[in-house]
Formats: structure tokens, C-alpha cells, sequence
């Protein structure tokens, strides 16, 4: 696992636990997308629904500006598609898992 992946992980268990701290959002959102938003397809992929990997998600601006249109569309674009396509997923590993 590489070091920016390690340290998504590390704040995604503590905000799980507590809420992100103001520094862990400011991180997050200094991070860099792994791919541009407008490449990833609206509809996930049967590999993706199969796939235990977590998507890449930043949290949405309590306060402050983005940095550009660009960021706030990609933020957005993520979550939007999270909320439809991580309940497909945990449906999907449920049934294999319980067959």
C-alpha cells in the first residue's frame, strides 16, 4: 500500500470515530484525485461492485472556498456517485457473502 493510500486510511478511521479535524480537511482536500472526475464513469463497472477497494472521497467545504470549479465538481461528482454506488456494493458483497 503506498504512503498517500496508508494515510487515507488512517484518516478515514479516525473520522469514522470523531469527525475529520479542520487540519485532516485541509489535507484531504490538498491531496491530489488519482483521475480526473469526468473520466470516471457514471455507472460502475462489475469489477468496481466486486471490489473491496474504497473510492478515493473528499468531504464536502464546511467553511472556506474551494480551490477552483474544477475541485468542486470533482468533490461532488464523488460523493453523488458514492451515495448510489456503495450501497450496490455492500448489497452485492452481502449476498455473495451469505449465499
Amino acid at each position: 500500500m503506498t504512503e498517500k493510500k496508508q494515510q487515507l486510511e488512517v484518516i478515514r478511521t479516525r473520522h469514522k470515530r470523531d469527525g475529520f479535524t479542520e487540519e485532516e480537511e485541509i489535507q484531504l482536500h490538498n491531496m491530489e484525485a488519482p483521475e480526473d472526475f469526468r473520466n470516471i464513469n457514471v455507472v460502475p463497472s462489475v469489477e468496481e461492485l466486486l471490489s473491496f477497494e474504497r473510492s478515493f472521497l473528499q468531504p464536502n467545504k464546511k467553511g472556506g472556498a474551494y480551490k477552483d470549479a474544477h475541485h468542486y465538481l470533482d468533490v461532488q461528482f464523488r460523493l453523488y456517485r458514492e451515495d448510489f454506488v456503495r450501497p450496490l456494493k455492500e448489497g452485492i458483497q452481502d449476498f455473495r457473502k451469505n449465499r
